[in-house]
């Protein structure tokens, strides 16, 4: 019982997101939130594991209240979830069904539904994963935004017209590896998605999306507390999330240490 991460957020003890090596860690382009909509930490929830069996367990979530609970049931915003894992030897898989609604909200948006298969496959020399999102009525993936600042009214509109009412359809595709290699680990991950915004026709915009983005990642262990992380990753939008004369492309780079006592 508490505040803690959906089934698919990548956050804390329950989330049994998989698919990548290092989903996301780097939040902005170089990891699935570029392509994926991933669920976040939630308050007044419950969720049970079931007991493992053969390599397989379950994992059923839900939160009467994702940001509070002071209204009644029927106002509060709820999430859902249902999962499914699978661990035997070299071989991962999880399954991943999670709905979001949005009651109380004068925007009467459409329930967010998310289904997610993610996998790998250790094959000693290298791990391979694969990852899949299905999203349903979603605001787009996380790196894609229309506003700059906060006095961007037209980047505002436009956020408000592709994230919220019927919001957005579309498939996440990632496929990355990961291996040993120069003393650390080195991993290489590439997602992609395409879709379909709901809101475009009442709005008279460009409705179909995409976005690419590629990334690499260098971990090494100083011992087993320290560890350094190097990041670089570059990712791009296209069509109807091509604002004005923008092209929404964008890079990063990421260095840091950390040690734990």
């Amino acid at each position: 019982f508490g505040r803690f991460g959906g089934l698919s957020s990548d956050c804390g003890t329950y989330s049994i997101l998989g698919g990548a090596p290092y989903t996301t860690s780097f939040q902005t382009i170089g990891s699935m939130y570029s392509a994926f909509y991933l669920t976040d930490r939630y308050n007044n929830s419950i969720i049970y594991l079931t007991p493992e069996y053969n390599g397989f367990q379950g994992s059923f979530m839900y939160s009467n209240g994702r940001d509070s609970d002071e209204n009644k049931w029927s106002y509060n915003q709820h999430y859902y979830g249902a999962g499914l894992t699978y661990g035997n030897g070299p071989l991962n898989v999880d399954l991943i069904y999670e709905a979001l609604d949005y009651k109380g909200e004068a925007d009467k948006n459409k329930t967010t539904q998310l289904l997610n298969l993610g996998a790998s496959y250790n094959f000693g020399a290298f791990t391979l994963y694969g990852a899949y999102e299905y999203a349903m009525h979603a605001p787009l993936p996380g790196f894609v935004t229309f506003q700059k600042d906060e006095d961007d009214l037209d980047g505002k509109a436009l956020d408000n017209k592709y994230n919220n009412g019927k919001a957005n359809n579309y498939h996440a595709f990632a496929l990355s590896a990961s291996t040993n290699a120069l003393g650390g680990e080195v991993m290489l991950q590439s997602q992609f998605a395409f879709g379909k915004n709901k809101n475009a026709s009442e709005a008279g915009l460009e409705d179909k999306f995409n976005t690419l983005s590629i990334g690499a990642a260098y971990f090494y262990h100083f011992s087993k507390r320290t560890l350094m992380y190097t990041q670089a990753a570059w990712g791009t939008a296209g069509k109807a999330l091509k604002h004005n004369t923008d092209d929404l492309r964008g890079w990063n780079a990421t260095i840091g240490m950390t040690h734990t006592f």
